[in-house]
């Protein structure tokens, strides 16, 4: 079951609700994590894009069922599922991931909030209601081509058009919005695709995954031995490395010295600020100034890697996006 019990914090909308008068948390979002978090434990309702079949879905954490406004809605998204446009110079289907990173992602969303406010009558009652919408198409096209690309500026530009007409049924809605408060905020930024920085000068580059395993791995073989199994380390995530423990219980290590020696090997390749292990964590061994007291506050015991490498700035991990949060 999809739900917040991962969040570890409360949220704006569970705070309305602990002030005990009776409210609305709604939350709406093309991606699941989206409109989980914004709507936090206790929303009333957080819905988001199925993209298989392309259907608003929710999970049984907030209710048997969808809610039948939003049902409606899903029933006008099946009579569109074979629209298409031409963007680029090519026909896309609406109902794609690649139509939902475009400025129709942007209606859809829009459409169901603007249900979500009629049908359950927001800001009419005696409490604090919360509508909480991402507009998730912007962080899907900024991947793809980064922030400073015509792409992404012609979508701000139609978000903009697209607030505004929401503004207007807000204020038709509730007569005034005089008792309304509106809130524009982000969840990361995103930094300039490395070709964009280069040309501007500033030095830039892609960190390979496979170049760094590769040196990692003949790094820690050589001064501990190849393991049997070959693999030294099991995993890794945003820049965070996992080592395996199966591997370090066969050569019967310490995980500190084996961090130490993949903090060693990733701290020389170009592109690398600096580099942070567990055990380095856990004596509150931290790099000076804001980036120590940063570490401090993101490492989570248990999910953070034994190994974390934080990049020089215009430096990121080179995968399927264009550019990424770092």
């Amino acid at each position: 079951m999809v739900s917040p019990r991962a969040l570890k914090t409360s949220t704006f909308g569970d705070e309305i609700k602990n002030a005990g008068v009776p409210s609305k948390i709604i939350a709406i979002a093309l991606k699941d994590r989206a409109a989980i978090v914004l709507g936090g434990h206790r929303a009333d309702m957080a819905l988001w894009m199925d993209y298989k079949n392309f259907q608003w879905q929710t999970s049984s954490y907030y209710g048997p069922a969808i809610p039948s406004w939003a049902a409606m809605v899903n029933a006008e998204l099946r009579v569109a599922d074979r629209q298409e446009k031409t963007w680029k110079g090519q026909k896309i289907r609406l109902l794609s991931k690649q139509g939902l990173s475009l400025s129709y992602g942007v209606d859809v969303t829009f459409d169901l909030a603007e249900k979500a406010l009629s049908a359950e009558k927001m800001g009419q009652g005696d409490g604090t209601d919360l509508l909480a919408i991402s507009l998730s198409s912007h962080d899907m096209l900024g991947h793809r081509f980064g922030p400073n690309s015509q792409e992404i500026q012609d979508l701000t530009v139609y978000e903009d058009q697209r607030l505004a007409q929401f503004f207007s049924k807000l204020k038709k809605h509730l007569g005034s919005l005089d008792k309304v408060t509106i809130v524009l905020t982000a969840d990361h930024g995103i930094a300039p695709t490395v070709e964009y920085a280069a040309k501007a000068k500033f030095e830039a580059g892609r960190l390979d995954y496979l170049q760094m395993y590769r040196a990692v791995n003949e790094s820690l073989d050589k001064k501990f031995g190849a393991p049997k199994n070959k693999e030294w380390i099991v995993a890794s995530k945003d820049l965070n490395f996992y080592l395996n423990r199966e591997t370090l219980k066969e050569k019967d290590l310490p995980s500190a010295a084996v961090e130490a020696e993949v903090k060693k090997v990733l701290s020389a390749l170009d592109g690398v600020l600096t580099v942070v292990t567990k055990s380095e964590v856990e004596k509150g061994l931290y790099p000076p100034g804001e980036l120590g007291q940063q570490v401090q506050r993101q490492y989570v015991p248990g999910k953070s890697g034994d190994v974390m490498l934080i990049p020089r700035p215009f430096f990121m991990e080179k995968d399927d996006n264009v550019v990424n949060h770092l």
